[in-house]
């Protein structure tokens, strides 16, 4: 970026910064696109810088995306302070994480049940509460209360005619848009020694690829010796009716312009689209009114997931601060509190603002 570009950008975060919480709360509706342009920033730098930032955090551009979350992610990812950038990631493996959660469950008294599968609720439509679950095998697991984490299309098949017309969340889950997201693992034939990726990953800022991950030398299997590189396509929307060798084309094409390391003499061997028609809800502007809350009619079913309502668009922290909410409803559900007013009372405090934030964002 020169510096023209560069002092735009400087404008469009000190914009950012200038609005308070009621007023982003306020654009729900809008598109984030429509909001950058109305604050000057040219289409070049929507798409090299923004596009990103946006497309990093829940892989939708940002004419896919609601203004009120993009300016959140601003707000909350770079400007609160000047520590809010930092990320953090686990040294723990999925596997070593899950291993520990059981450990806790089965220790306070609980049982992780493996290889069973729920086909629905039992719900008692005179007391309007779940009363427990169905499994495909015949068995029925009876349960006070209920607290589910499931996609909210396999909530959708699960809850019965009478739990939808029971309770609101639950007759609105089939408005929740979905998002496409497309992977695509790459095996070339490269000489020895050559370093194909220079980077453990990249981020690309045009064209249809948007990240690439290099996965290194493969040692035996059927792709031994093949440099394998994980390339994804997060707008995904763009490329839903083209076939697999068009998207492999397109993507080679981005890779061969951004890759100094995809040299004449290293040449494609095999590749695997992986198609997830939806990786994810969407932030799509007038979204957020689609989505649940933790608590609702039926007073003894929780709700999680990132497709909740968080104020998050669909992201980790978004799943995160779901399952904190829905733990919350939970405890005041058990304790005679207030499952609504009190559904923040377990979350993490954020991080704090800094004064330079609090006077300018009001």
């Amino acid at each position: 970026f020169n510096w023209r570009e560069k002092l735009a950008i400087f404008s469009g975060m000190l914009a950012a910064l200038q609005v308070s919480r009621v007023a982003r709360e306020k654009m729900t509706d809008e598109n984030f696109r429509d909001w950058l342009i109305s604050i000057q920033q040219e289409e070049r730098l929507i798409d090299a810088f923004w596009s990103p930032i946006i497309a990093g955090a829940c892989n939708q551009l940002p004419r896919q995306f609601s203004a009120a979350y993009g300016l959140r992610i601003l707000q909350e990812g770079f400007l609160l302070s000047n520590t809010s950038y930092q990320i953090g990631f686990s040294k723990m493996s999925r596997a070593e994480f899950y291993k520990k959660a059981e450990d806790v469950i089965t220790k306070g008294g609980g049982e992780v049940l493996h290889g069973v599968k729920v086909d629905r609720f039992e719900f008692d439509p005179q007391t309007n509460r779940v009363t427990g679950v169905h499994l495909e095998d015949g068995t029925t697991l009876d349960a006070d209360r209920d607290v589910t984490a499931l996609p909210h299309l396999r909530l959708e098949d699960l809850a019965s005619e009478p739990m939808k017309q029971a309770d609101n969340r639950l007759a609105r889950l089939a408005e929740i848009e979905d998002v496409p997201i497309l992977g695509i693992h790459m095996y070339f034939n490269a000489p020895e020694g050559h370093d194909t990726m220079r980077r453990t990953h990249l981020i690309f800022t045009d064209g249809c690829v948007r990240w690439a991950f290099a996965k290194g030398v493969e040692q035996g299997g059927e792709f031994d010796g093949l440099h394998h590189i994980h390339v994804v396509i997060a707008n995904a929307e763009d490329h839903e009716q083209d076939s697999d060798d068009q998207i492999v084309l397109a993507a080679l094409e981005d890779m061969r312009k951004a890759m100094p390391g995809i040299t004449e003499d290293v040449t494609l061997n095999t590749a695997h689209v992986v198609r997830e028609s939806r990786a994810a809800s969407s932030p799509r502007p007038g979204g957020k009114r689609y989505r649940p809350y933790p608590s609702g009619e039926i007073a003894n079913l929780f709700v999680a997931g990132d497709w909740a309502s968080t104020g998050w668009p669909t992201s980790r922290e978004g799943a995160v601060r779901s399952g904190y909410r829905a733990a919350s409803a939970l405890h005041e559900s058990l304790t005679e509190g207030d499952p609504v007013k009190n559904v923040n009372k377990l979350l993490i405090p954020d991080v704090k603002p800094s004064a330079l934030y609090v006077a300018m964002s009001g």
